[in-house]
C-alpha cells in the first residue's frame, strides 16, 4: 500500500506572500491593503479558492495572472460569502 506523501510549504510572511503574488504579475496597487485582507482571511481562502479562476493557465504549473487585480480575489470572496449567506437563509425560511 503506498502512503500519501505530505508536502509542507515553508511559512511565508505577509509581506513574502504580497510578494510572491507580484512575481506571479497581480496587480497590488497597495501592498499594505493586500497584507490586512490576507491577514483577515488568509491565503489559503482568498487566493487558492479562486486563483483557477483568474490564472492565465489554471492547468500550467506556472502560475501567473494577466490584468488580474488584487481587488478580484476580494471580488470573488465576498460573493462567496454572500451565495453562502443567501443559501442559509433560504433554508432557515423553509
Amino acid at each position: 500500500m503506498n502512503s500519501p506523501i505530505h508536502i509542507t510549504k515553508e511559512f511565508k510572511t505577509l509581506s513574502e506572500q504580497v510578494e510572491l503574488l507580484k512575481e506571479r504579475h497581480l496587480i497590488i496597487n497597495d501592498s499594505g491593503y493586500a497584507e490586512r485582507h490576507l491577514l483577515e482571511k488568509n491565503y489559503f481562502d482568498l487566493i487558492n479558492g479562486f486563483e483557477t479562476l483568474l490564472l492565465t493557465d489554471p492547468k500550467s504549473n506556472n502560475k501567473t495572472y494577466s490584468d488580474v487585480y488584487f481587488e478580484d480575489f476580494i471580488f470573488f470572496l465576498n460573493c462567496n460569502y454572500k451565495l453562502a449567506t443567501l443559501t442559509n437563509l433560504v433554508h432557515i425560511e423553509s
